[in-house]
């Protein structure tokens, strides 16, 4: 094999692996309101929000959607649904809202959607989802915002993420040093 052929054929293998880094993945789960709510941080008999078994580095990329937006749960039992049933961002279907719930440092509006990445800021998810990076390492949680537990129903939401492939970042190493060679000895001849 010539150099140049090495080259090309290194730097062919480096823009692969860059590619290929991470494998997409998701899960589906249902976050329960009542079993997974916030509550304060008492969560409810022995749960405190949904453990995903998800778990994220610093700086990880995620995103987590409702597989539905006019999903609803009840943040008050089972009242009435024009009092008590909302959607994953906390509002009724007549557009109001029972307004925020500030705990622990936090505020979103009662009913939404929140997640959590081990002990890292809350944010929100609603039913415009979160798009972004991991602020802290661990599992991720997903909770219904609230502080009590006479809550009612399910939001279906999907995480995806994506799981690095193993030695793809060693592979990207060696392309580029075997290019930087080749090049050498090209330019030496």
């Amino acid at each position: 094999m010539t150099t140049k052929q090495l080259a090309i054929l290194t730097l062919a293998l480096s823009f692969f692996a860059t590619g290929a880094m991470a494998t997409p993945m998701s899960a589906s789960l249902d976050v329960h309101a009542n079993n997974h709510v916030w509550n304060g941080g008492s969560g409810f008999g022995g749960n405190l929000g949904l453990d995903t078994g998800i778990v994220f580095a610093l700086g990880d990329a995620f995103s987590v959607n409702v597989d539905d937006v006019n999903d609803t749960w009840f943040y008050c039992g089972t009242g009435s649904p024009a009092t008590c049933e909302v959607n994953a961002d906390g509002v009724l279907s007549n557009g109001t809202s029972l307004g925020p719930y500030s705990n622990s440092g936090y505020s979103f509006t009662f009913g939404t959607l929140v997640g959590r990445v081990g002990t890292g800021d809350f944010f929100s998810i609603g039913t415009a989802g979160f798009d972004g990076t991991s602020n802290a390492a661990g599992n991720l949680f997903l909770f219904h915002w609230d502080h009590n537990t006479n809550n009612s129903g399910t939001i279906a939401a999907t995480v995806s993420y994506g799981v690095p492939a193993p030695a793809t970042l060693a592979l990207v190493v060696l392309g580029i040093a075997a290019a930087g060679g080749a090049r050498r000895r090209i330019a030496r001849s």
